[in-house]
């Protein structure tokens, strides 16, 4: 009987020890798992959100080149625009000065 006792007790101390030993696998190798998962996710986000600011990044991009232009043609135009209205103003100034030349008495 005492045999059967010691038996039994080596028995229900061995399955503990396993089971102790499997609880600390676990609490050890679960973590692991947890924080691959939750770095997948996170790669996964990061990438994403990369991906999306590499879009924004390339539409500002188009943006500023396509307003530099159309800053560059307008300094352009512009430029010849008043060139043009001045010499209309210098034309009108011209014919305005023989108007009244012709108008006007010397003394």
């Amino acid at each position: 009987m005492e045999m059967t006792i010691k038996i039994a007790s080596l028995i229900t101390s061995s399955l503990s020890f396993i089971g102790v030993i499997f609880i600390i696998y676990n609490h050890f190798r679960k973590p692991d798992e947890d924080a691959s998962k939750n770095i997948a996710l996170m790669q996964q986000g990061c990438q994403l959100k990369h991906e999306s600011l590499d879009k924004d990044i390339s539409a500002i991009y188009k943006s500023i080149e396509s307003i530099s232009r159309t800053f560059s043609l307008f300094q352009k135009n512009e430029f010849k625009h008043i060139e043009d209205r001045m010499g209309a103003l210098e034309k009108g100034q011209t014919v305005i000065t023989t108007i009244l030349d012709e108008r006007l008495p010397k003394k």
